[in-house]
């Protein structure tokens, strides 16, 4: 079986599906007079799409690819492996720095400081902000602004680990680990927890290479029995299935999962002949270019030796083949693969105050049918309520409402007046969008929208302008002042101190 290879895909953010005929477009050398280009990953909506290739000096390139604006190389990188949902962001390596890109900024992860060891940047989650890789020491990573970069644990008995792609959300992380010299394919969790997703029946060894938006699918390759590699899809429900491989070839390896792990894509062998493969249930594997062929699609002078990965609406699938003489990386656009919603970016947590709003956005993919979202709060603990336009009361009553506008929108600014009978303090209300179209459905994570009182004046954060825009309230008379519900008295000014300097928290 192969070692484990850094061209990985990731998904990422979108919901449009392009409304035309599916066409290859080239991505062409890096730079003029080079010899060609590798595509590696593309963003939600299939127009951004990054890699690697040759330039004039022999050494070579990172670049973004845009449906608008054609290639740019990416300063300091050597290669990108992963993009952000909508392209501004992606990762990969430079020297021997894991590198991210935010536009044409590039920033070292300082993931081994010190310049001797050699790192990798292979997977990015959607809104850009969390990334995985490997070190050539055989560790993974994670690295966050906040944490900076981390390595991933180990479970017990392991020696080794490298990390190919994380979820949407970035909660899980697909790869390896290595235990008594074999290598597993592993899935981490958002905590210490991971699994062992096991090896293809008969074979010893196996790598997870792509995970879906949610992590529940993963996909990779692993050994057969007869020695073999042949491209598997993980489910919890099906465990790890052997995808097989293309007629005439003998091993198979699968490098990109559709966000809704409906679909897989990767590459098929026979000897040092590469082709590129789509798989899907309804399909079974069957080879990319005779696909596309039969949706019409101009492929005179390609050949398709790998796909890399899928656009999480499914409306674009890279990698490269020959065209011509030279390696030329590829892009497909215009597709439909029928996924079902995915959720690539989950709701922030906002604040505001008893009379004020929030804004919250979900962005989700899938496929051509419109996506229709559905956002609703937890009230009371276990119940799920949808919003509409109009306030709505809340059950803890006592004139207590919320609402959302606009209505089956991706962004919205919602509205939640506190429940009576908290004095004052901070409440905290749970949200979630559900997204659907007529695939399915898909659930955010839950975020938190936090009504703060003490934020009197509505100018968002907690000063003394409050207490002295409280102050005022209560000596006019203003029912807004009644912190505790019980009609205006003295009480409740020392109501508002005490959850003035509780905090919004």
């Amino acid at each position: 079986m192969r070692p484990l290879s850094f061209c990985v895909a990731v998904v990422s953010l979108g919901s449009t599906a392009l409304a035309q005929s599916p066409v290859l477009h080239d991505i062409g050398p890096v730079t003029p007079g080079a010899a060609g280009s590798f595509a590696m990953a593309v963003n939600a909506r299939g127009d951004t799409v990054v890699g690697f290739g040759p330039g004039t000096s022999g050494s070579d390139l990172a670049f973004r690819w845009t449906l608008a604006g054609g290639v740019e190389t990416l300063p300091g990188g050597n290669a990108a492996f992963a993009v952000s949902a909508n392209g501004s962001v992606a990762t990969g390596r430079g020297g021997l720095a894991a590198i991210r890109w935010v536009g044409l900024t590039a920033q070292d992860l300082q993931v081994a400081p010190g310049g001797t060891v050699a790192a990798v940047g292979t997977g990015i989650s959607g809104d850009g902000m969390a990334i995985v890789g490997s070190a050539t020491t055989n560790q993974a990573f994670r690295w966050t602004p906040s944490t900076g970069s981390q390595w991933l644990a180990l479970p017990t008995g392991a020696t080794n680990s490298g990390a190919s792609a994380i979820s949407a959300v970035g909660l899980m992380v697909a790869g390896s680990v290595r235990t008594s010299g074999r290598d597993h394919a592993y899935r981490w969790s958002d905590g210490p927890s991971g699994l062992d997703l096991g090896t293809l029946s008969g074979g010893l060894s196996s790598v997870a290479t792509a995970i879906s938006a949610d992590g529940s699918a993963l996909a990779g390759y692993g050994d057969t029995a007869s020695a073999a590699a042949h491209a598997f899809r993980w489910t919890a429900s099906s465990g790890i299935a052997d995808l097989g491989t293309l007629p005439g070839t003998v091993d198979s390896f699968a490098f990109g999962i559709g966000a809704d792990g409906s679909a897989v894509v990767g590459y098929a062998t026979l000897g040092t002949s590469e082709r590129a493969f789509l798989w899907t249930p309804a399909l079974g594997m069957v080879e990319l270019s005779q696909y596309l062929a039969g949706l019409g699609v101009d492929l005179t002078g390609w050949q398709l030796n790998r796909a890399q990965a899928i656009s999480a609406d499914g409306t674009a699938i890279v990698g490269y083949g020959v065209y011509g003489i030279h390696t030329h990386g590829y892009v497909i656009t215009g597709l439909n693969l029928g996924f079902c919603p995915s959720i690539l970016i989950g709701p922030g947590s906002a604040t505001a105050c008893s009379t004020g709003s929030a804004g919250f956005s979900v962005y989700a993919a899938g496929a051509a049918s419109p996506l229709t979202y559905q956002w609703q709060i937890e009230a009371p603990a276990g119940q799920w309520q949808t919003l509409g336009n109009d306030p709505g009361p809340l059950p803890c009553g006592g004139g207590a409402h919320a609402f959302a506008f606009p209505i089956n929108s991706p962004s919205v600014a919602l509205g939640i007046s506190p429940c009576p009978g908290q004095n004052g303090l901070a409440q905290h209300i749970n949200v979630r969008c559900v997204v659907a179209n007529q695939c399915g459905t898909a659930t955010s994570p839950t975020s938190i929208y936090t009504i703060c009182p003490a934020d009197f004046d509505c100018l968002g954060g907690l000063t003394v302008g409050d207490i002295f825009a409280y102050l005022n309230a209560w000596l006019a008379g203003d029912p807004q002042a009644d912190t505790n519900g019980g009609g205006l008295a003295v009480q409740d000014i020392f109501d508002f101190l005490n959850a003035w300097f509780a905090g919004c928290g």
